[in-house]
């Protein structure tokens, strides 16, 4: 049993890859939505955002409109204990 619980253990090397990867990804996006928001402010577009849980447009002119309110939604948590026998069709 021991054996198999180390099989499945991810080595430091390969988590310190997939922490710089993840870091790589978190990076680009941020870069990527700034220049979108910068190219949009310079064509006139109005930007769409959520601040507070608020779903808001950013109009040309500094409007912001309040587009509707967005509520927090529960994630279901499926009844699944330890040992139980899951059957699939």
């Amino acid at each position: 049993m021991k054996f198999l619980k180390n099989k499945f253990r991810l080595s430091n090397k390969i988590k310190n890859e997939i922490e710089i990867e993840r870091n790589l990804v978190t990076t680009s996006a941020k870069i990527a939505s700034q220049s979108a928001i910068r190219t949009s402010k310079a064509l006139g577009l109005s930007i769409k955002s959520i601040d507070n849980g608020k779903l808001i447009e950013t109009h040309p002119n500094g409007n912001i409109v309040v587009i509707r309110e967005l509520i927090k939604v529960a994630p279901k948590t499926p009844d699944i204990r330890k040992g139980i026998s899951i059957c699939l069709k």
